[in-house]
């Protein structure tokens, strides 16, 4: 069972919270769940903590798809009593936009809190500051089916739900049948796409410190010690010969031979963990500089689709010459639409050139990175002959 926090939740009569809570109570071992944690003075229905996905945002609603009016992205009006004509009608938050503003609130308490360093950012400028594992957010609808919500017309103006960030009744019950496994891959989904991310022991606990409020220990990151022989001051009388890295001890006086020391598999197990740790960590900025390129490639794509053709701007000057000579021309005659144009031309070829200087300083990047990882998978296999178990 995971983490719960509080231990003993009270729900008050919530049905719809209390089944989602004994969903959420079959994931993993290593999640955590806090209940309506205190957030800035608001207090989401859950959050949920993976390893694996990161950290979810969940708002919880009973609403029947009768009892809905319609609305805009900030409110849903609603009657509680559907069929009564004289039933008041009710505005309240949004749903999604309740729970993107929690996910604000935990993003913003996680990045300013004094132990953010360990959580964050710090080596890539481009995203300095930002969280180093994945935060979203989604809305749980117990008593609405996905065909019952996409039927309303609600879904036809500002107030539509998107069905990418909602858990339907239908699922609930499905994810009631079958294994613990499939619950975690169901949430994962709400982080599509997502990325690589490894969290150690003492970023997790932190994580747990931070949400909760609880005096959780925050243990200090253990020292990695290389195994080391150690061995006594001893008389040697004899010369000593030493031929393997190892210290191998002649007669000695009133002293039995000294034997060799075999390597601390827990040492080793340590720099292991270590070693992953660090490969993970350079997948993740192997992906966050892949989605530059792509990002870089987009523009460069988007500014060559409102220019001439392209052509070869490695000797830039020569190959604009007469446009740059035309431009010159008739500055004295003032700016026309000609002149504006070429101009304009001119600034996007000087742009692109900017954009693929910056894309292949990327690529050479990723080529260090992967080579770095290359590095590190020799190491482990190294490391794992040692213990002798396979490294996939």
């Amino acid at each position: 069972m995971p983490i719960l926090i509080p231990e003993s939740p009270c729900f008050n009569g919530n049905h719809a919270e209390q089944s989602v809570f004994n969903l959420l109570t079959r994931l993993p071992d290593d999640c955590i769940i806090l209940h309506e944690p205190e957030i800035e003075g608001r207090r989401p229905d859950f959050i949920v903590f993976s390893p694996r996905f990161g950290i979810l945002v969940i708002e919880v609603k009973s609403w029947i798809i009768e009892n809905i009016i319609d609305g805009d992205q900030n409110i849903i009006n609603f009657k509680r009593r559907a069929y009564d004509l004289e039933s008041p009608i009710e505005a309240q938050t949004h749903p999604l936009k309740q729970v993107r503003d929690y996910q604000h609130k935990i993003s913003r308490k996680l990045i300013t809190h004094s132990l953010s360093k360990e959580l964050t950012e710090n080596d890539n400028p481009r995203f300095n500051g930002k969280l180093i594992f994945p935060l979203n957010h989604c809305i749980i609808l117990t008593n609405i089916k996905e065909n019952q919500l996409q039927g309303h017309k609600i879904q036809n103006g500002t107030a539509h739900i998107s069905k990418s960030r909602v858990l339907f009744a239908d699922e609930i019950n499905s994810l009631n049948k079958d294994n613990d496994v499939i619950i975690e891959k169901r949430l994962q989904k709400f982080f599509e796409p997502s990325w690589h991310f490894s969290l150690s022991t003492h970023q997790q606990a932190i994580v747990r410190s931070i949400l909760s409020r609880e005096p959780v220990a925050v243990v200090e990151p253990v020292a990695v010690v290389e195994p080391v022989v150690v061995v006594e001051p001893v008389v040697v009388v004899e010369p000593v010969a030493v031929v393997e890295p190892v210290i191998v001890v002649e007669s000695v006086i009133g002293i039995e031979p000294v034997a060799v020391v075999e390597p601390d598999e827990a040492k080793i197990k340590n720099v292991v963990d270590s070693i992953l740790q660090h490969y993970f960590s350079l997948e993740n900025e192997k992906y966050k500089k892949s989605q530059d390129v792509n990002s870089l490639q987009n523009e460069i794509n988007l500014i060559n689709e409102k220019i001439s053709p392209e052509i070869d701007n490695n000797d830039f000057i020569n190959q604009h010459r007469e446009v740059i000579s035309r431009i010159v021309s008739n500055l004295g005659q003032g700016i026309n639409k000609s002149t504006a144009h070429d101009a304009d031309e001119l600034y996007s070829r000087s742009k692109v050139i900017k954009l693929k200087a910056e894309e292949e300083m990327i690529k050479s990047s990723l080529h260090n990175i992967e080579k770095n990882q290359q590095e590190l998978k020799s190491k482990l296999v190294r490391l794992a002959s040692i213990l002798e178990v396979e490294i996939a």
